[in-house]
């Protein structure tokens, strides 16, 4: 890659996501309303690349979708990257702090690859990425027609796709609460972006 290959290793964002575990795994039990959560550590393989694939109803959604997992399902999936809006990087704290906990500019950027490119690079060194093919946040579930990014990932060798819909829709106390369910890892090289979404949307709460 012509810019900096990334802004700190997957060794160093490992370490720093796990160390915030128990902070943001609170805050993720105390405003779940409800939750369904079928993915298991005997599902994954260590030869598989992993994808996560989930609509966009807030900031908040990866630090909720990630933090639900299980210490075992970390010990395959951690750590994980994702996308993240460009506007959020614009200030030297904040865009380390954000690349600590696994994110890297969606669009262009002038400092760090980005986008799609290192999504790519990042599957194809064996690391977990999270993706929201429909690009947005939105309170309006498909509002937006889902990119084709999500299929370039995909169709790469080695990869299945873990399915997460979030739903923020309820207030607990001060904070928001979600519901949010996870579904199995599936093949989805031969599906289509709606396609794959679709198979988001499906996942049940309850």
């Amino acid at each position: 890659m012509s810019k900096k290959e990334t802004i700190f290793t997957p060794k160093t964002i490992k370490r720093f996501q796990w160390l915030n575990w128990p902070l943001f795994r609170t805050i993720a039990q105390l405003t779940v309303h409800d939750k369904n959560i079928k993915l298991r550590p005997e599902q994954l393989n260590e030869n598989t690349n992993y994808v996560i694939v989930s609509n966009h109803q807030g900031t908040m959604d990866p630090f909720i979708v990630c933090y639900n997992f299980s210490r075992k399902l970390d010990k395959t999936l951690v750590p994980v990257h994702f996308f993240t809006a460009n506007r959020f990087m614009l200030k030297p704290v904040i865009t380390q702090w954000l690349a600590l906990m696994g994110s890297f500019p969606a669009k262009r950027h002038d400092k760090y690859p980005y986008g799609l490119i290192m999504a790519e690079h990042l599957v194809g060194n064996g690391q977990t990425v999270m993706i929201f093919p429909e690009g947005k946040v939105s309170q309006i579930e498909k509002e937006h027609t889902p990119k084709h990014g999500v299929e370039v990932l995909a169709r790469m060798p080695n990869v299945k796709l873990i399915p997460s819909h979030v739903k923020w829709d309820r207030n607990k106390g001060f904070f928001k609460a979600y519901s949010l369910a996870i579904g199995k890892p599936f093949d989805g090289s031969n599906m289509s972006a709606e396609q794959i979404m679709d198979k988001v949307y499906s996942l049940k709460f309850k």
